[in-house]
């Protein structure tokens, strides 16, 4: 499994509460920071999003997506965009 930083220029990170309409997009600004990957079950973003350690600052992508600095995580969900001819 790769461990550290990969580099991505498509990448984003966004929040909503139950009301949708009250949205946070945040597209990755240092493509080189973009995901962050650990053998010790830390996934991130950028320093911006770290999952499972409920952090939460603005320094690799354009928007700080939530108020707090700490979180705890109810749900996530991950996709995969896939270009394909048509």
């Amino acid at each position: 499994m790769f461990k550290g930083y990969l580099s991505s220029r498509d990448s984003f990170i966004f929040s909503f509460d139950d009301n949708v309409t009250n949205s946070i997009l945040s597209r990755v600004k240092n493509s080189d920071y973009a995901i962050f990957n650990s053998d010790d079950d830390y996934i991130g973003f950028g320093s911006d999003l770290e999952w499972f350690s409920g952090y939460c600052e603005q320094y690799n992508y354009h928007e700080k997506i939530l108020n707090q600095s700490d979180f705890t995580m109810e749900n996530f969900e991950v996709f995969q965009i896939i270009r394909r001819p048509i």
